[in-house]
């Protein structure tokens, strides 16, 4: 356990060889044929299914017979495109030299050097395009089997460790780790290339080589991914409100723009040095002509501009995203307000009541939100969570409606946003929203739960009790530091649980 009670329960595998995701597939193809674009054929793949908090956890990675037959479609439909079109073709070699197109397209495709086995076994099968083919082209034919061949490879498809338990991983391994964390990709010559000499070899090395990843740009993705899964963005999609009620929420647009809010909100936070403290506590605010109102602004055009919220709206918390996700149709949802904050940055799992949950009942007349979900919350088997975990947190933001615009009145009464909850050191009151955002900015909970989180994503496995001194690290850095999200990623790409070998035998 994490000082300040967050658990790391997970249970990894450790495995050697983990398969890419689709998305880093579909990198992985335009990079080796040098592609001007990626296909889009992964939008065909059998999904990846999740397993933990992350889709890329190693263990919803597997292979299934769908997926399998996906992939030598897709391998010999790609090979084709490529082989019968002269200008993409000549992009991967010469005709003159089968030896070294077979020995560069395998460096890229394995992520490392081919053995002089791996070698002698493309050139035979380059060697026996023509039979297979006959277009009159044996360089075409032959360059098609050979593509077909690497794409269906394990070593194309998965990351392969084969560095032997508790040893330092390789240099090229730790590139495509590394790439694929950062740039959703395989490494590319340049990197590959300096880390097979070396230039990854030791901690110092390996964060220098990370920080200039982080700061090309092309870490961004990755960042929003991150948040976008951590904080559930993708949920935003099915946001939908009572029209009569809110007759200027239109959802088709809105929802696009809430969640695009989010993540530019995400970006800054990385671009800026900043960390989870400012996530809590940050009043910067994207808005278009849209959804500007419903913060109590005006803004002009479509495109999202940045603004600086009132001291009422600091951090993630408190956009209209977060509030109008965790709301019903015409009310505010206290209940799932509080879970998303138990669940997602405070890291407790809740188990629920057994039996079928029911609904609240309709308010009655002169009773506020708050009022009706104590009543029927607040005591029996369902008490213990509600009074303690649940309800306290979502109380805070009673002040936003279903739509995530201030309010100060309900059912003709004053809202009430006071609560107290317990971080570890005993219970803590505050009386609102910004109130609550500054204690979480501050909890030890809190930052170990993101700092866990964090990790799990990086490792692309489940954390556990083995991880724990690396964690603790990590949270202290974040509470007594404010180490940055950058900083963060740089600590963790640097640890033994990275750039160790960890698994079984190979």
């Amino acid at each position: 356990m994490l000082p300040g009670g967050v658990t790391l329960d997970g249970k990894p595998e450790f495995f050697r060889v983990v398969r890419l995701t689709h998305q880093q597939w579909e990198n992985a193809a335009r990079d080796l044929l040098l592609l001007p674009q990626a296909s889009g054929l992964s939008s065909g793949f059998a999904p990846d299914p999740p397993d933990g908090k992350f889709p890329n956890n190693e263990r919803a990675l597997y292979v299934t017979e769908t997926l399998w037959t996906d992939y030598q479609r897709v391998a010999e439909k790609l090979a084709e495109q490529v082989a019968t079109d002269a200008t993409a073709l000549a992009r991967l070699g010469s005709a003159q030299d089968s030896a070294g197109f077979i020995r560069k397209l395998g460096h890229t495709a394995y992520r490392r050097a081919l053995s002089p086995e791996e070698e002698q076994r493309y050139t035979a099968r380059f060697a026996a395009g023509p039979e297979f083919f006959g277009s009159g082209n044996a360089f075409a034919d032959g360059a098609r089997l050979v593509i077909e061949s690497l794409l269906q490879s394990p070593n194309f498809l998965y990351r392969v460790e084969l560095t032997a338990k508790g040893q330092r991983l390789s240099g090229a391994e730790l590139a495509t780790k590394l790439s694929l964390l950062f740039r959703d990709a395989p490494p590319d010559a340049a990197l590959l290339t300096s880390a097979e000499q070396g230039a990854l070899g030791d901690d110092a090395k390996m964060k220098a080589v990370a920080g200039q990843l982080l700061d090309g740009g092309g870490a961004r993705p990755v960042v929003e991914r991150f948040h976008s899964q951590l904080f559930g963005l993708g949920r935003y999609t099915s946001i939908a409100k009572d029209a009569q009620r809110f007759p200027t929420y239109v959802a088709e647009s809105l929802n696009a723009n809430l969640a695009q809010a989010d993540l530019l909100f995400f970006d800054r936070i990385f671009e800026a040095g900043q960390g989870f403290r400012d996530i809590m506590t940050s009043r910067l605010g994207f808005v278009n002509q849209e959804s500007a109102p419903f913060y109590g602004l005006t803004a002009t055009g479509n495109t999202l501009s940045e603004v600086m919220l009132d001291e009422s709206r600091p951090g993630f918390l408190t956009r209209l995203g977060f509030l109008a996700q965790n709301a019903t149709l015409q009310d505010p949802d206290p209940i799932h307000r509080g879970v998303d904050i138990t669940r997602r940055l405070l890291c407790v799992t809740l188990v629920p009541p057994a039996g079928v949950i029911p609904p609240l009942p309709a308010a009655v007349p002169g009773q506020t939100n708050r009022e009706r979900v104590q009543a029927h919350t607040g005591e029996g088997v369902c008490g213990g969570c509600h009074n303690t975990l649940i309800n306290p947190l979502g109380f805070a933001f009673e002040g936003f409606d279903a739509v995530g615009k201030a309010r100060t009145m309900d059912a003709n009464k004053p809202v009430d946003t006071n609560g107290a909850y317990d971080f570890g050191g005993g219970s803590v009151p505050f009386k609102n929203a910004a109130e609550l955002s500054a204690l979480l900015a501050e909890s030890q909970q809190a930052h170990g739960c993101y700092a866990a989180n964090l990790t799990e994503f990086a490792l692309a496995r489940d954390v556990a009790g083995g991880d724990g001194a690396t964690v603790t690290a990590l949270q202290d850095a974040s509470v007594k530091d404010k180490r940055s999200l950058k900083d963060t990623l740089l600590a963790i790409v640097s640890s033994k649980e990275f750039t160790t070998a960890l698994g079984g035998a190979p």
